[in-house]
Formats: structure tokens, C-alpha cells, sequence
């Protein structure tokens, strides 16, 4: 649990830094603007001022980008995607987190059984705040566009069964269609030709980008068996002993997809 906390003050750290960063940019804009001017008024300089020795000014010039960058070191540059990444990784830790929570589920005490609702509750509505949904179909439309169909019909599903206009069945067997489309599009990226027997194994060792993201797509195999087995028990209508809450499935979909996609 202490790398949990280490993350998070990691991630708190960065976003005080960026607020203070975002403070003194009017400073910033102001030096540069003040620079540019100088810059630009002695680049411009007429021929006739070529006699006029300019020594103190290049020595105050050099003294002032000495001292700038000591006092600006330059941040990192982030690309568009490395939000998506850092947001991959969060939920792809949390999908560990989402599936411990059903295994605690199974000590079925009336107190974990409330921890259990309550804490894929409060994860839900996160889920909401943050969009999910609609970011993992925004994903699903960059990379693998055929897929929207069937993720548009569980995210119908879903909502008709929230609704109870619809059943969790229903909607359990949609869910495991996209469950089931998006490994046959990621063993379908990883094969090297035609036909080829693929695994989890195999699939995350192509697919990665670096030996930490190899990790990350091979976790989702046992915790995208773990949902799968429990939406099969849902769509079936399998009696199961302190059954999760159906949100906790639809939570854990997004996040696998998630994790999967970004």
C-alpha cells in the first residue's frame, strides 16, 4: 500500500509544481518580451554602429542567460499522449485494486459487504467525472474503429439495466462480446503471420513499449479472466455466493479496456 501513497504524493507534487509554474508565467512572458525587444534592437543595429564596441552589453547578455536558466531550469516537455499513458496506468493499477475488492467481497460480513457497495460507489463516480466511457470509445474509435458497434451496445445495455429497462444478463453478454473482440484485435496487432497461436505472453511482449508497459498488458490477462468468468456466472444467471455489484463489472470493463487501449 505505501506505493499507492508514494504515487499519490508523487502526482500531488507535480500538479503543486505546475500551479506554482503556471504563477509566474506573466513574469516569464514579461522577460521574454523584454529580451526579444533587445534581441531585435541590436540585430537591427545600421552599419555606422558597427564601431561602437558592444562588449559590456554581450557581457550583462551572457550574465543574464546564465542566470535565467539557473533560475528556469527548462521543464519537460509532454506530448499529448503522456496523459492518456499516466492515465492508463492508474487505471490499470486500479483494476487490481477493483477485482481485490471482489475477493474481499467473498468474506460476506454485513461490514465488508458495505465497504465492498461503498467503495465501487465512490469509484463509479469518478469513473463519471472523469468521462470513461466516452474516453475509451474515443480510443476504441482511433484504434480499432470496427469495435464501436459492440461497445456502443453494452454502453446501451448498461444503461438500459441501470434504468430497469433492461437486464443484467443482457448486458453481462455484451460486455463479454467487447471483452472477447478486444483480445482478437490485440492478438490479431501482435501476430507476426496469419494464423499464428497467440498469448497474453507473446501478445505483451510485441505490443510493449518498454518492459514496464509489457508488465501492464500482461496484469490485464488474470484480471480480464476474473471479470470474464464473473459476467459468464451473470449472463448465464449462475448463482453466485455475495454476487458483485453489476457496476463493479461495468467499472472493471472500462478499466481494462482502458489500460489495454491507451
Amino acid at each position: 500500500m505505501d506505493w499507492l501513497k508514494k504515487t499519490e504524493d508523487h502526482l500531488h507534487t507535480w500538479l503543486a509544481n505546475y500551479r506554482k509554474a503556471s504563477e509566474i508565467a506573466p513574469a516569464v512572458q514579461e522577460s521574454l518580451e523584454e529580451v526579444a525587444w533587445a534581441r531585435q534592437a541590436l540585430s537591427t543595429r545600421p552599419p555606422e554602429a558597427a564601431n561602437v564596441s558592444s562588449t559590456q552589453v554581450d557581457q550583462w547578455a551572457h550574465g543574464a542567460f546564465g542566470r535565467i536558466t539557473e533560475l528556469l531550469p527548462q521543464m519537460p516537455s509532454y506530448g499529448p499522449a503522456v496523459g492518456t499513458q499516466v492515465n492508463s496506468v492508474t487505471s490499470s493499477a486500479n483494476t487490481a485494486v477493483m477485482a481485490y475488492i471482489l475477493d474481499v467481497r467473498q468474506v460476506g460480513t454485513p461490514t465488508v459487504l458495505t465497504y465492498a457497495d461503498n467503495q465501487t460507489k465512490a469509484y463509479r463516480a469518478i469513473q463519471e467525472k472523469h468521462d470513461r466511457p466516452a474516453r475509451v470509445r474515443r480510443l476504441l474509435a482511433q484504434r480499432w474503429p470496427t469495435m464501436l458497434g459492440r461497445f456502443d451496445a453494452a454502453v446501451t445495455a448498461y444503461g438500459q439495466c441501470g434504468a430497469g429497462t433492461g437486464s443484467e444478463a443482457a448486458a453481462a453478454v455484451e460486455m463479454r462480446t467487447v471483452l472477447d473482440g478486444a483480445q482478437g484485435e490485440l492478438f490479431a496487432e501482435a501476430r507476426s503471420s496469419q494464423g499464428e497461436k497467440m498469448t497474453w505472453s507473446m501478445m505483451a511482449n510485441r505490443l510493449g513499449r518498454d518492459p514496464a508497459h509489457q508488465q501492464q498488458l500482461l496484469n490485464q490477462e488474470a484480471l480480464r479472466d476474473t471479470l470474464y468468468d464473473y459476467l459468464s456466472a451473470v449472463a448465464k444467471r449462475r448463482p453466485i455466493q455475495h454476487p458483485p455489484s453489476f457496476d463493479s463489472l461495468w467499472s472493471l470493463s472500462l478499466d481494462h479496456l482502458f489500460a489495454i487501449l491507451a
